[in-house]
C-alpha cells in the first residue's frame, strides 16, 4: 500500500512539473503568449541561460546577461542577429527565463518542455492536433545545458518520424558535474545537483538525498567511469536520441534521424566545468566533453591578447575566441554561399559564391548555426 501511495505521489509530481508555464521572451522582449503575432523567422531558436548566484533581477535578468548584453565591445547573440546583414538567416529567437536560482534543475527542464510546445504552436497553429515539420534549435549555456539535456532525455515529446528539437548546442556545459565552491552551489539545489550530491573534495554524501547521483542518473552510467578516460571510451546514454553529422555514406544526416548534439568548451581544460581530459576528481566530475559516440565537439582557443575589439568588418582571417566561463557567450553563424549573410561577430573569411560553406552540416539549421563562443566575465554557471 505504501508503494502505491509513493508511486501516486510521483505521478502527481510529474503532472505538476509538466504543467509549469515557462516565461519566454520574444525578440522584442514581449512575452510569448497565445496572442503573440505570427513569427517573422522560419527557424525557431530557444536560448537557455545559465545560473547566477546573485539571483535573477527583473531589471537585468539572466537571459539578458547571457544572450543580449554586450561586453567589452563584443556583440552578443541578440545584437548580432539584429544586424541588417543577418536579416536573411531566418532565425526567430526565444529567450527563456528561470526566475528561481535555487530550485531543482528538473523544474527548469519542465519549463523548457512547455516553451518548446508553445513555440511549435506559434510556428504551426495546427500543432499538436496535426503533425508539423517545424523543429526548434536549442542553444544553452552552462547550467542551462544540463536543464536542456534533462528535457531531451525525459520530457521531449517524440512522435513517429518527428522530434521537436533538431539541434542542441551546449556552450561550456558541466556535463559530468562540477567540484568548485564559491558559486552559491553549496546552498542552491541546482548547484548541489551539479555536484552530483556529494562533497567537493572528499565526495562524502553531505547534500540532501534528493540531489545525490543527479549527474550520474542524467548520464546513464557510473560517474566514476570518467575518473580515467580511455581513447575510445564512449557512452551513448549521454546523448539519447542523437544523430551523427553524416550517414555511413558521408551524406548529410537529416533531423528526422535524431537530434544533433554539439558541445563547445574551452580548450586546455581552462574552464571550471573542465574540458576533454579526466580531472582526477574523486568522482570523475569536471569534464565538459559529452562522450556519446554520435555527438560533435568543438574546442575554443583563448582570445589573443593583442587583438583589439570589436571587429565588424570582414577580413581574410579571423581571431580565435575563447569559451572561458565568465562572460556571456558570443557567436558567429554562416549561411550557405552568401557573403552578405555572415553573422558579424568578428572577422570571417569571405566565402566564394557558389561554394557551400558548411560542407559537413546535416541540415540548413545546423549550417546556419556554426557557433564560436567568446570570453565570459559574468559569475554564472
Amino acid at each position: 500500500m505504501a508503494l502505491i501511495v509513493a508511486f501516486a505521489a510521483l505521478l502527481a509530481l510529474g503532472a505538476s512539473a509538466s504543467a509549469q508555464t515557462a516565461e519566454v521572451h520574444l525578440a522584442d522582449d514581449a512575452l510569448l503568449s497565445a496572442n503573440s503575432s505570427a513569427p517573422h523567422g522560419r527557424l525557431p531558436v530557444l536560448f537557455v541561460h545559465g545560473h547566477n548566484t546573485d539571483g535573477d533581477e527583473s531589471t537585468n535578468p539572466n537571459y539578458r546577461k547571457n544572450w543580449q548584453n554586450s561586453l567589452n565591445g563584443l556583440p552578443s547573440f541578440k545584437q548580432s542577429l539584429d544586424l541588417p546583414e543577418n536579416g536573411g538567416l531566418g532565425i526567430e529567437p526565444y529567450y527563456i527565463r528561470f526566475q528561481s536560482q535555487d530550485r531543482s534543475i528538473t523544474e527548469d527542464a519542465a519549463e523548457i518542455s512547455d516553451a518548446i510546445e508553445r513555440i511549435l504552436q506559434r510556428h504551426d497553429p495546427n500543432y499538436p492536433a496535426q503533425p508539423t515539420h517545424v523543429q526548434v534549435v536549442i542553444i544553452a549555456y552552462s547550467k542551462g545545458t544540463i536543464s536542456a539535456r534533462l528535457y531531451l532525455k525525459n520530457l521531449q515529446t517524440e512522435r513517429p518520424g518527428f522530434r521537436p528539437v533538431s539541434e542542441f548546442v551546449a556552450i561550456a556545459p558541466p556535463n559530468h558535474g562540477i567540484n568548485v565552491s564559491g558559486l552559491g552551489g553549496l546552498t542552491s539545489t541546482a548547484g548541489q545537483e551539479l555536484f552530483n550530491g556529494y562533497g567537493l573534495t572528499t565526495c562524502a554524501p553531505v547534500f540532501p538525498v534528493a540531489t545525490r547521483d543527479f549527474i550520474e542518473n542524467l548520464n546513464g552510467h557510473p560517474i566514476e567511469d570518467t575518473q580515467v578516460l580511455d581513447t575510445n571510451e564512449s557512452y551513448a546514454s549521454e546523448a539519447p536520441g542523437s544523430r551523427p553529422d553524416t550517414d555511413p555514406t558521408g551524406a548529410p544526416n537529416p533531423p528526422i534521424n535524431g537530434t544533433l548534439y554539439v558541445t563547445i568548451f574551452a580548450d586546455g581544460n581552462r574552464d571550471f566545468v573542465g574540458g576533454d581530459d579526466a580531472s582526477n576528481d574523486c568522482q570523475g566530475r569536471r569534464l565538459a566533453k559529452n562522450i556519446a559516440p554520435t555527438q560533435s565537439t568543438s574546442k575554443s582557443p583563448a582570445l589573443p591578447a593583442t587583438i583589439s575589439l570589436p571587429y565588424i568588418k570582414t577580413r581574410s582571417t579571423r581571431p580565435r575566441l575563447s569559451a572561458s566561463h565568465f562572460t556571456p557567450p558570443y557567436t558567429t553563424a554562416r549561411r550557405w554561399a552568401r557573403p552578405a549573410r555572415t553573422l558579424v561577430a568578428y572577422p570571417l573569411s569571405r566565402p566564394r559564391r557558389g561554394r557551400r560553406q558548411c560542407s559537413r552540416s546535416i541540415s540548413l539549421a545546423a549550417c546556419r548555426l556554426r557557433l564560436v563562443p567568446a570570453v565570459r566575465r559574468e559569475p554564472s554557471f
